[in-house]
């Protein structure tokens, strides 16, 4: 059998002002019964002001290169809040970029080498990341990086058919003697 809901009056909505029927069980709890809807608790807790002023969000975001989580972390703020902030003072870096260093380093030794523009990955042409001549490199699109790695793919499945490339179990895949003599021509 279903419990039975008991009110215990009405209350005002703190974000809307609406009045909204209080459950008994609210009534003396003071954390508890304070919006009418999910939707009004939610709008009400991400439209609450920052204690940190913008300078401060601004020097450890832009001049200190902390990440959003690491910034509210130092500031004692939700981080949500202080990414919308920070996007309102027009200073947010690229997205899926912080937190990862290896990335951003990364990414700055290649701009040393090769131009790559907002929205570009570098491929390493060769499949070697540690080979940074610029020789090596070549910034293109996420899709079509995906699509030289496709073909790469499928380039690797016709030489297994084709008995080109052999699998063991111990060493894996290697190149059959047939293309070993190729190769040596």
């Amino acid at each position: 059998m279903a419990a039975v809901r008991t009110f215990a009056g009405t209350r005002d909505c703190k974000r809307c002002g609406t009045a909204f029927p209080l459950r008994a069980d609210q009534a003396n709890d003071l954390k508890r019964g304070k919006f009418c809807s999910v939707n009004c608790s939610n709008s009400a807790r991400t439209t609450r002001p920052l204690t940190a002023d913008d300078a401060s969000l601004r020097r450890l975001y832009v001049e200190q290169q902390m990440s959003v989580r690491q910034v509210a972390e130092t500031t004692g703020q939700n981080w949500k809040r202080v990414m919308l902030r920070l996007r309102e003072l027009g200073v947010m870096r690229p997205p899926g970029r912080e937190g990862r260093g290896r990335n951003r380093s990364a990414s700055a030794t290649y701009r040393k080498r090769v131009t790559v523009a907002p929205g570009q990955v570098v491929h390493h042409i060769d499949h070697n990341p540690l080979n940074n001549e610029p020789s090596n490199l070549v910034a293109v699109s996420r899709k079509r990086h995906s699509d030289f790695h496709k073909a790469l793919e499928m380039l690797s499945i016709e030489l297994y058919k084709k008995g080109l490339v052999v699998f063991d179990a111990e060493t894996g895949y290697t190149m059959a003697p047939r293309l070993l003599a190729l190769l040596k021509e």
